[in-house]
């Protein structure tokens, strides 16, 4: 984990200029670097795993959700917001946090389901 992140809202606002003007490719290998991470964090090489296929699978869905790019600041801001549990110490904080993470991604494909099946 870095050790200096700066301010939260510092990385969010770079972020989201990012947002706006990355590629497809650097959205997403932003998530799976986000995600490896913090999976990777645990030590566990079948989680690892599992993650790395998610990732592949979840590649495809990237592609055909950039249309609308205006969930991606939310997903940063719940990344920050994970990481900065994580930073201090607080794990019944980031699991809570993650678990909404991973209620919003539901959500999100549930919206989204009429982009990826063109």
């Amino acid at each position: 984990m870095p050790r200096d992140r700066g301010e939260p809202h510092d990385h969010a606002d770079r972020a989201a200029g990012a947002i706006e003007t990355d590629s497809a490719d650097a959205l997403h290998e932003r998530g799976v670097r986000f995600h490896e991470t913090i999976v990777g964090a645990s030590g566990n090489p079948f989680f690892l795993d599992t993650i790395r296929r998610l990732n592949r699978v979840r590649r495809l869905l990237s592609y055909r959700s950039m249309l609308d790019r205006k969930r991606y600041r939310a997903q940063c801001e719940e990344h920050l917001a994970i990481l900065d549990s994580l930073a201090r110490r607080d794990q019944d904080e980031a699991a809570d946090r993650l678990r909404a993470h991973l209620a919003h991604t539901i959500e999100n494909l549930a919206r989204i389901r009429p982009i990826l099946s063109r």
